[in-house]
């Protein structure tokens, strides 16, 4: 890890930022005595920590009281903070967004961006897949803890199954393209199919033979790529 050997080390550790899933902090302490506390823990400077607290909207008013009066989504930027005020060379973050609004959210996807853009790697941890789809390169879809799929986000969605919109100018039934993959909605002049990519160049020469009036074929998305591994 980080070219050092398996045993972590002092200096290692304080390479790597962490948000836990299940973030606990002192509730004893203000937010201001967190931060710096942390910080002393790494022995390095928190030189991020004020443009953190910035994007995220936590001011000295929230910070010198104590955590125990906070909400969960000013510990959950509170968290934030600490796993990244001092530049660390690797972050883990574990659901990072839990318990934050959308505004809150959009300024974590700039500061993840920004992170990344001076080096810093970052494994996030998330069940809100079109989050990962958003900010990630690569994705590991993990089952009964193991990998069963990773690679590049493009990667993973072109293995995938493509979902196929089609509209026609009169009435189709629909079994007639049940064949070729999965319906899963239809209506008198129209139908959206799952269909595996070996499949469609079948299907789309049946399309010809029926009055098509428009057609749409993409991957699926993220969410829906996690959903066929778990059939």
């Amino acid at each position: 890890m980080l070219g050092q050997p398996a045993r972590t080390t002092v200096a290692t550790r304080a390479d790597i930022g962490y948000l836990p899933g299940e973030l606990s902090l002192w509730p004893g302490f203000t937010g201001w005595s967190t931060l710096k506390f942390l910080e002393q823990l790494t022995r390095r400077p928190a030189l991020d920590r004020d443009a953190l607290l910035e994007r995220l909207g936590l001011g000295d008013a929230e910070l010198r009281r104590p955590v125990r009066t906070y909400s969960d989504g000013m510990k959950q930027k509170l968290g934030l903070v600490q796993a990244l005020q001092c530049r660390p060379k690797l972050a883990f973050l574990d659901e990072p967004t839990k318990g934050l609004d959308p505004l809150v959210q959009q300024s974590f996807y700039e500061i993840v961006a920004g992170t990344r853009a001076r080096g810093t790697t970052v494994f996030l941890s998330s069940h809100v897949l079109p989050e990962v789809e958003r900010v990630c390169d690569r994705v590991a879809i993990v089952r009964r803890g193991r990998i069963i799929a990773s690679g590049t986000i493009d990667s993973v969605l072109q293995s995938q199954r493509r979902r196929v919109r089609a509209s026609f100018t009169t009435s189709v039934a629909a079994d007639t393209l049940a064949a070729y993959g999965d319906v899963v909605s239809r209506s008198d002049n129209a139908v959206e199919l799952h269909v595996a990519r070996t499949a469609v160049p079948a299907l789309v020469e049946a399309l010809r033979s029926l009055p098509l009036a428009d057609l749409t074929i993409e991957p699926l998305g993220l969410e829906d790529a996690f959903l066929e591994y778990y059939r």
